[in-house]
């Protein structure tokens, strides 16, 4: 798994304390499948693994308008956000919100966005979630623990600079387990997601080099 990936220096510690601690498990020992699944888990992210940007503006005027009609304000706004990426040279730190009523074309365009930059493609439906778990995760002590979707959405992408969209943000809400906007705040915010720790992984990962499009019915 860890091959042609580059893992930080504080990741790569803690693979090699949890790995010995695993070769000293017995296979009927409560601990071997959990132990087991994170390893393989944590080994399987793309540290390291970037698809390379393209920033052409006239291919990402193409792509838009072979997969959608009209629109012309939405992709100007695009190519305007590429254009900017462009002379950066990079996306990191940004984010776009796309609002309008359902069946209007959010979610494909967010598809679209990841043709242009030929980025990988992840969606994650937030509507009606209030538990923080879905985002972050369980702790890996729980029976049946499991990573939050950020985490898996990387290992599906198998890139570190997914487009992963986060499908009606407007639709969550705080329940017991915690506030989901919190939640949200510490993925979009440029400053804190370069340390976003699920709490299945319980190691901080960086987020910033992933782009976030997410979608809202209403803006209020």
């Amino acid at each position: 798994n860890m091959a042609n990936k580059k893992f930080p220096p504080e990741i790569l510690k803690m693979i090699e304390e949890e790995l010995s601690r695993f070769t000293e498990l017995n296979e009927s020992h409560p601990d071997y499948n959990i132990q087991r699944n994170f390893l393989e888990l944590i080994t399987a992210l793309p540290f390291g693994v970037k698809s390379p940007d393209n920033f052409d503006i006239k291919h990402a005027r193409k792509l838009l308008d072979e997969d959608h009609y009209g629109l012309d304000e939405v992709k100007n706004r695009i190519l305007e956000f590429i254009a900017v990426a462009k002379l950066k040279g990079s996306i990191r730190g940004k984010s776009l919100l796309l609002v309008g009523p359902p069946g209007v074309g959010k979610t494909s365009i967010a598809s679209s966005i990841a043709r242009c930059l030929n980025r990988k493609y992840v969606r994650i439906a937030l509507g009606g979630e209030h538990d923080v778990s879905v985002l972050k995760g369980h702790r890996k002590t729980y029976i049946g623990a499991y990573p939050g979707r950020l985490v898996q959405a990387l290992k599906t992408s198998d890139t570190e600079n997914p487009v992963i969209l986060l499908d009606e943000i407007d639709k969550i809400s705080s329940g017991m387990r915690g506030n989901l906007q919190d939640t949200l705040l510490e993925i979009l915010d440029p400053v804190q997601n370069v340390k976003f720790t699920d709490h299945f992984l319980g190691t901080p990962i960086d987020l910033s080099n992933v782009l976030f499009v997410c979608t809202a019915n209403l803006s209020e």
